[in-house]
């Protein structure tokens, strides 16, 4: 693999040798999707291809709402460290949904926001998707980033409380075709 060029990323908030070149180039597709306007997409790579890393390099620039199965939030949490230079991140996981919402109140300023798919499936409890949704800074886009896509179900209550979270951009994330 040839690692992009360093200083060529520093500058543009991407930690140094945190992408291989498929990686950047992947994320700066999605970037100029985002840009454009487009409403959304689905990044399907096998296991351990970056997937993560290439969706923080896309959002880098714009407002993120992760959300991602329990077993996963650590890693994103990981990486976003390694990936972006300065995050300003709010992680809602081991916690109460009180104590989740109550970070959310305190840090509206949170450029990236991970949590997990369970905080998304009580669609009767509003006051999470205001805060959520009420997240916005002028020139950035809101970006929706739904880990292992696949289990995605049509009815489900995840999808219903995922689809009550404002979005300019929705991408999926999955392993499996």
């Amino acid at each position: 693999h040839r690692v992009v060029d360093a200083a060529a990323l520093a500058d543009e908030g991407v930690g140094p040798g945190s992408l291989i070149l498929f990686q950047n180039l992947a994320a700066t597709a999605i970037e100029r999707r985002i840009e454009a306007g487009e409403r959304g997409g689905i990044l399907m790579l096998p296991a351990g291809s970056g997937k993560t890393r290439i969706a923080l390099r896309a959002i880098r620039n714009h407002l993120a709402t992760i959300i991602t199965p329990n077993s996963v939030v650590p890693a994103w949490r990981s990486e976003v460290g390694k990936v972006l230079t300065q995050p300003s991140m709010l992680v809602l996981h081991g916690e109460g949904h009180e104590a989740r919402k109550e970070k959310l109140r305190e840090n509206p300023d949170a450029e990236v926001v991970v949590l997990s798919k369970h905080f998304v499936r009580n669609t009767k409890d509003m006051k999470r998707y205001e805060l959520l949704n009420a997240r916005k800074k002028q020139g950035k886009k809101r970006v929706k980033i739904e880990d292992e896509g696949h289990s995605l179900q049509h009815e489900s209550k995840q999808t219903e409380g995922s689809r009550m979270i404002e979005t300019d951009f929705h991408l999926i994330l999955s392993a499996t075709p």
